[in-house]
């Protein structure tokens, strides 16, 4: 059985080719064979008309379908009622009757790209092939650099671990920035990764056939034949160019591209006008030797037209897993050395600090004369041992907590233990908040204080004289830094020659 002669042979393309690819053949094929450009062929005629007829139908759906309806009928021996559309007989051909895959466009993953295309863009990236317009399309300088400042988060995080207590809020606070810091060094990071193990990396190239882009491990390609206009934009920030942005319009697709210096956009221009020069004058021509040279993808053409898929997605979700598990790592860490400095303050910035002594005398003890009939206590008055070091008595409650200040009652300057409560005299009643012991020559810190209005008062236990400070405010402020709060220290010591200046208390009111 002969074989068949279609409207697909006549056009001189594939049986699934689309119809961009059908409009660019029938297009090739009238710029050669049209009459007006050959006036000595006197099958011109009949050629241009069956080239007509056959664009008729193959760029109508319906009639296509027939028509495929009728090429199936042939082949399998049947009959069919699409017999009429029966194609002429096959038209003459300048060329020796050889016949090319007009170049059409793909995007394909790297891997899944035949041998000979692989090792031709292997060539064009690497820069070997003379034929071409290379230009880089990107880089990771900036990713590297942004990893290192967005590392320096995870520093600052047990550095503010370890200064002070986060409340709620600063917990909340250092999450949050800590989730935002890892997905942006994951970004970073995962880029970093892909570029390195990827066979491509990211290229802008232009030869003769096609324009190239390649990201990674995919590729896209555009025919040069294509191409309907080019635009760009040049960007500048304060002056400073940064970049040139470039619009390609490919037939009714369009595709952004980002290229440097501003000079190279006229050089692709330029470059993309001799492209295209150079293959109208083959198609003109009928030059097959010309796109068998320079079609990279000509192994492709038979291949389904499908979205590349990249095979470094797995890498990057690993790259994304790893950053996140080891940064969540990382801030339990830290969460969990702050629990440890639960002594200290927890804002933000430096507290206001108070000068030594907070009011402006010094605080004194009484006088050393010892009370008719008074010893010195074995225990604390709830039968409580004295503690062994300056802290906190054994029993007693410790209220108003929950604030960020801090008061410090240093005994260093005397060779008595005191007896020291807290007293807060914001209310209706005064009553003592936290109750401590300080030996002679030692000091103590009283932390995490609510705001209020607080006095010290305190027992001489060699001598049982009674004492109490001036009041003193406890105060907190919010700013968008963080929190100012109290922080103030007292001073108990005598003055010389015996002279002391005290604040004298009854019993009932210690």
């Amino acid at each position: 059985m002969a074989p068949v002669r279609t409207h697909y042979d006549n056009l001189k393309v594939s049986r699934s080719a689309p119809q961009e690819v059908i409009r660019a053949a029938y297009k090739t094929l009238t710029q050669k064979y049209h009459p007006d450009r050959n006036p000595d062929n006197p099958d011109a005629v009949r050629i241009m008309a069956l080239i007509n007829t056959s664009y008729e139908v193959l760029s109508d759906p319906q009639k296509r379908r027939q028509h495929d309806a009728w090429i199936a009928a042939q082949e399998q021996g049947a009959p069919s009622s699409a017999e009429t559309q029966k194609p002429q007989a096959r038209q003459p051909d300048e060329a020796g009757d050889q016949e090319f895959v007009l170049p059409r466009a793909g995007s394909f993953a790297y891997a899944n790209l035949p041998a000979s295309a692989r090792e031709r863009l292997k060539k064009r990236v690497s820069g070997e092939n003379k034929d071409q317009l290379l230009i880089k399309n990107g880089g990771v300088v900036g990713n590297y650099i942004w990893s290192i400042v967005l590392l320096g988060w995870f520093v600052y995080l047990f550095f503010d671990a370890g200064q002070c207590k986060w409340d709620q809020d600063g917990i909340l606070w250092m999450l949050g920035l800590t989730g935002a810091a890892t997905l942006l060094l994951a970004i970073n990071l995962s880029r970093i990764v892909r570029w390195h193990v990827s066979p491509l990396r990211s290229w802008l190239i232009a030869c003769p056939l096609y324009i190239i882009k390649t990201d990674f491990d995919r590729v896209r390609y555009w025919p040069i034949w294509t191409l309907t206009n080019i635009n760009a934009t040049h960007n500048y920030t304060n002056g400073i160019y940064n970049g040139t942005t470039v619009n390609i319009a490919f037939g009714e697709s369009r595709d952004t591209f980002s290229i440097s210096p501003k000079a190279m956009y006229d050089t692709l221009v330029n470059q993309l006008k001799t492209y295209d020069g150079e293959f109208r004058t083959a198609a003109a021509n009928g030059n097959v030797d010309y796109f068998t040279t320079h079609d990279d993808f000509a192994d492709c053409h038979s291949l389904p037209v499908c979205k590349a898929k990249s095979r470094l997605l797995g890498l990057a979700v690993a790259c994304y897993a790893v950053t996140f598990i080891v940064a969540a790592l990382l801030f339990v860490v830290a969460f969990l050395y702050n629990n440890q400095m639960q002594s200290k303050p927890a804002p933000a910035i430096k507290p206001l600090e108070r000068s030594v002594p907070y009011t402006q005398e010094p605080m004194a003890q009484p006088m050393v004369v010892t009370k008719l009939g008074y010893a010195r206590p074995k225990t604390a008055p709830n039968g409580a041992p004295w503690p062994k070091m300056a802290g906190y008595v054994p029993g007693f409650k410790q209220l108003n907590k929950g604030g960020y200040s801090q008061v410090t009652i240093d005994n260093a300057r005397n060779d008595s233990d005191v007896f020291v409560k807290l007293v807060d005299i914001g209310g209706p009643e005064a009553f003592p908040v936290r109750v401590f012991f300080i030996p002679k020559g030692g000091k103590f810190t009283v932390s995490d204080i609510m705001v209020g209005r607080y006095d010290v008062r305190y027992r001489d236990l060699d001598t049982g004289g009674l004492a109490k400070s001036e009041q003193f405010q406890v105060e907190e402020n919010r700013t968008y830094n963080g929190v100012e709060y109290t922080d103030m220290t007292m001073t108990l010591y005598k003055v010389r020659n015996g002279n002391m200046q005290t604040y004298s208390i009854p019993e009932s009111e210690f």
